[in-house]
């Protein structure tokens, strides 16, 4: 399969100098990249795992902000798409959305 990419010239700078850090061509190097992100695309972390992951990279300001006692002070809804083979099951969630309390009373 042959695919074609318009790329800025600053990332084509910047591809062909990390493929040249590796030894390698800018195909060999955009190939290698391609084969990563498709392989780690289909291993899925758990949602806990991605939830203490997105704790650990918040900035502590933003941190600072959420309420002390956790739920209770928030509201949420969430959308979930069902599962073709059971309709009745959720399946994964598409959307949550989470106000204060204040803004919905």
């Amino acid at each position: 399969m042959t695919i074609t990419l318009d790329i800025r010239p600053e990332i084509e700078v910047e591809l062909e100098a990390a493929a040249r850090a590796h030894g390698l061509t800018a195909e060999q190097y955009a190939r290698q990249l391609l084969k990563k992100a498709l392989a780690s695309a289909g291993t899925k972390k758990p949602l806990s795992a991605r939830i203490r992951q997105i704790w650990a990279d918040m900035p502590d300001d933003v941190r600072a902000k959420l309420p002390a006692d956790g739920a209770s002070q928030r509201r949420a809804e969430a959308v979930w798409d069902a599962d073709p083979a059971d309709p009745g099951r959720p399946q994964r969630l598409r959307t949550a959305i989470i106000f204060p309390i204040e803004s919905v009373r």
